[in-house]
């Protein structure tokens, strides 16, 4: 035989040893491309399912907005015409129309949506308007609406340790910071777009009551932090309390004097870091 023959004969001989290899390798990628193919098919669902879990809660919200909770034109006050110089009495031109409330609840009705809704909170320079549960626990409504369905979105709810009445001395009202700009999503926002100096007042609606409160401290604090103090009385504790929140304050807010009748409200959402909370306090002017 020829050499040249010979040499033709072992190049059509196969490697035994790399077809395995290339059949091992075919089969690698094989699984790694269902593995990415399954990943990206979760996390889509996911996105598709918490994306659908958000619009059910804001729906949910805003159809008790819409039924239960009115949002009213506040009309600006207008002063009474200057006398002229021949009247005969002076007229008051400090004298305006008494504030008009910026929500009208349906206490009604809205209590019999979940006996448990304790408040409606208002928020103007944020158009936050939500009712606002109590319970026993802080767990329940973490993942649940007001009408109890399971969602990611939760609620708005009271301190459970806090009355409902929001006469304690400082009562803390808790919120998630969802990533569709619900519920307390927009608290930071007062301070980074200077929204407080728009309009800095939180209003409460309660069954028995309206309360207006002036915001005095937003700030981002630890979630172990002196913010989260409840008090069981009012004495000079409580006070020096308040002048040391108002001083954790990162936003240039008025100034507030306090008394041992002063009643605080501390909102408080989640930030970026879980050891981290964003916090916004005011104190009740009415």
């Amino acid at each position: 035989m020829r050499d040249d023959e010979k040499n033709k004969g072992q190049k059509l001989k196969k490697n035994p040893a790399k077809k395995k290899r290339s059949k091992g390798a075919q089969a690698f990628f094989t699984i790694a491309i269902i593995i990415c193919l399954g990943v990206m098919a979760f996390s889509g669902y996911k996105l598709i399912t918490t994306a659908l879990e958000y619009k059910k809660s804001q729906d949910e919200y805003k159809e008790l907005q819409n039924k239960y909770a009115v949002i009213v034109e506040t009309p600006t006050p207008t002063p009474e015409p200057t006398p002229q110089a021949d009247s005969v009495e002076a007229v008051d031109v400090q004298s305006v129309e008494p504030e008009t409330v910026p929500v009208k609840v349906d206490w009604e009705n809205l209590k019999l949506v979940n006996e448990d809704i304790v408040a409606w909170i208002y928020i103007g320079a944020l158009k936050i308007s939500y009712p606002v549960v109590h319970y026993t626990d802080n767990d329940f409504y973490l993942r649940r609406t007001v009408e109890k369905t399971w969602n990611m979105s939760g609620s708005i709810f009271v301190e459970a340790q806090n009355n409902a009445d929001f006469n304690d001395p400082n009562t803390i009202i808790y919120g998630h910071n969802m990533l569709d700009g619900s519920m307390f999503s927009k608290l930071p926002h007062l301070a980074d777009e200077d929204n407080y100096k728009k309009d800095p007042y939180i209003w409460i609606f309660t069954p028995t009551g309206n309360y207006k409160y002036k915001m005095f401290s937003l700030h981002r604090t630890a979630i172990s932090s002196e913010v989260y103090t409840l008090f069981t009385g009012t004495d000079e504790t409580f006070t020096d309390w308040c002048n040391l929140m108002q001083d954790e304050s990162q936003a240039k807010l008025d100034q507030m004097a306090f008394t041992a009748d002063s009643r605080v409200i501390t909102l408080s959402t989640c930030t970026d870091d879980s050891a981290a909370r964003y916090v916004v306090q005011a104190v009740r002017v009415l």
